[in-house]
Formats: structure tokens, C-alpha cells, sequence
């Protein structure tokens, strides 16, 4: 289908749905590479599209790993490190530049997420989820600031809320959030030591 539009589509629905693969075998990046690529072209084929599913991936199994993102200078230069990571994995030719672009972006307003004619575009999603990990609210202030700003905020918000999650950890999650969270005994069995 891809091929059939002309290789224009970039959609944003596999990298909420990909989010998950730098989690599994997160001390092995190549698996998480590898895994994330072949998650994300079973719906999307377009390069920028397994680009942004690469580096959230990468950059969640960093954060699991350990990486220091406490201060803005850490999570600029990991954030810098997991863009290259990307680019090896990923040529984008062409769509380099924009790729690059939406990585560096810090602010709601320069993301645009409630632009008409890009709404649920790949790298709007990608840079919702480094967002997240540039925040220093608490989970639910930025998350809840995410999604106010409207455009495909179900799905920004969900790798938004991936990166944050894994970079404030279970103990920052909002305590009331938790207690209304459906399966909780299932979810919590798989909690990971910090």
C-alpha cells in the first residue's frame, strides 16, 4: 500500500505500537534494533517511520540500561548519541535533515501537533516521546500537558508516556493513576528493579 501512495505515508501508529521492543532484551541493542524493524514494517514501510520507532526503542533500552538523562545536558547528549545509533540503523536520505529536526525539538509549540494537514505523522509522535524524556514535571503534568495540545494525542501520549515512565520509573508514576490501573497485579508481577 505504501508503494501504491507513492511512498508518501509516514504514520505514527508503529511507533506507539513498538514503543515495547526496547524494553524486551533491552541490554541487546541489536535485538532491539532488529525487533523494533520488523514490528514496525508490518504496517509501515516508509524509512521515517521505522526511523522514529528506532529511536524511541533505543532510547527507552538506554534509559533501562541506565543511562544518566537527570539533568538536560544528559538527555541532550544521550538523545544526540541515540539519533546517530538511528541514522546507521536507518539511512533516510532525503529525510534526514527533518528527521534530525523533530529529534531536537523541546517545545509543544514548535511540534505542531494539532497541525491539520500532519496530524498522526511519525515524526510528530517521535517527538512527542522525547518530550517525555526531556521533561522535569512530574508524570502527570507533562504527560497532561502533551495530550491538551491536541492533534493524535492518544498515541503521542502513549510514547510520551513510554519515555517518561522508564525515565521517572514506577515510583513517579502518580500514585492514583496506579491504584485505577486495570490488570495492576499482572502489570506490577513485571516491574523492574531500580
Amino acid at each position: 500500500m505504501w508503494s501504491k501512495s507513492g511512498k508518501v505515508a509516514a504514520a505514527n501508529g508503529s511507533v506507539m505500537r513498538t514503543s515495547i521492543t526496547g524494553v524486551f532484551d533491552f541490554h541487546h541493542i541489536e535485538r532491539v534494533h532488529r525487533n523494533t524493524r520488523l514490528m514496525a514494517l508490518v504496517t509501515h514501510a516508509d524509512p521515517r517511520c521505522i526511523a522514529s520507532c528506532v529511536l524511541v526503542a533505543t532510547a527507552l533500552s538506554g534509559v533501562l540500561q541506565g543511562a544518566a538523562v537527570t539533568s538536560d545536558a544528559e538527555v541532550e547528549a544521550f538523545l544526540e548519541q541515540c539519533v546517530a545509533v538511528t541514522l546507521r540503523e536507518v539511512p533516510l536520505g532525503a529525510h534526514e535533515e527533518t528527521f534530525v529536526a523533530h529529534a531536537r525539538m523541546k517545545k509543544l509549540d514548535e511540534m505542531k501537533l494539532d497541525e491539520p494537514a500532519a496530524i498522526g505523522y511519525t515524526l510528530k509522535c517521535m517527538a512527542s516521546g522525547l518530550y517525555g524524556l526531556r521533561s522535569n514535571e512530574p508524570f502527570e503534568v507533562a504527560l497532561t500537558r502533551l495530550v491538551r495540545e491536541a492533534g493524535d494525542s492518544d498515541t503521542n501520549g502513549a510514547v510520551c508516556g513510554a519515555l517518561l515512565g522508564a525515565k521517572v520509573g514506577y515510583d513517579g508514576l502518580p500514585a492514583d493513576w496506579l491504584k485505577a490501573l486495570p490488570n495492576k497485579p499482572w502489570s506490577v508481577r513485571f516491574r523492574a528493579p531500580r
